[in-house]
């Protein structure tokens, strides 16, 4: 004769079923019903609330933050040489010694944030000139006096003194800017 057990839920007596003299469930089969049906829909919730959990993660993760002033910089600074490269497409300086492969040469220095970005400023010049730059200036400086008069020059001079802090909106609208005029 099988032994009768309380239900856990019902508090009703009921009749287990045993596998290996063991009691399978310590529910009755209606309230076994309710409980699987409780459990599903437990780890269905738990399921939503992880995928919640990891597109957050997501969002705040590195790939998705804002972007930072220097990242911006560097962004612009990437995009700004293609565009002089693209614009200019030969050496600034042109001896024989040039190699057609060219950089974003700076006529007054990056550093000088007021002027880093300026068209008039920077030059398409091989990698051997724009390195040279660094050591005799004088030569980069009188060509572009000589194509670009010596007012010019002197403008660029005082602007390039003017203290220019970027704004991170105003860097993303000069990126924008250069890769709408690379297409």
């Amino acid at each position: 004769m099988k032994k009768k057990k309380k239900c856990r839920k019902c508090k009703n007596q009921y009749t287990p079923k045993l596998i290996n003299g063991l009691p399978t469930s310590a529910y009755c089969n209606k309230c076994l019903v309710i409980v699987n049906r409780e459990k599903r829909e437990k780890k269905r919730e738990e399921k939503k609330l992880r995928e919640i959990k990891k597109k957050e993660r997501k969002i705040n993760s590195k790939k998705y933050q804002k972007k930072t002033w220097s990242k911006l910089v560097k962004e612009l600074d990437r995009v700004f040489s293609l565009f002089i490269r693209q614009r200019d497409g030969q050496c600034y300086t042109p001896t024989p010694k040039c190699n057609n492969v060219l950089q974003n040469g700076h006529l007054i220095s990056r550093r000088h944030m007021s002027t880093r970005w300026d068209e008039i400023n920077c030059n398409g010049q091989c990698g051997s000139h724009n390195n040279l730059h660094n050591y005799q200036p004088e030569i980069y400086t009188s060509e572009f006096i000589r194509k670009n008069g010596q007012q010019v020059y002197l403008d660029l001079e005082k602007r390039s003194r003017q203290i220019k802090q970027w704004s991170i909106p105003e860097l993303e609208e000069k990126i924008q800017y250069y890769k709408n005029k690379l297409k």
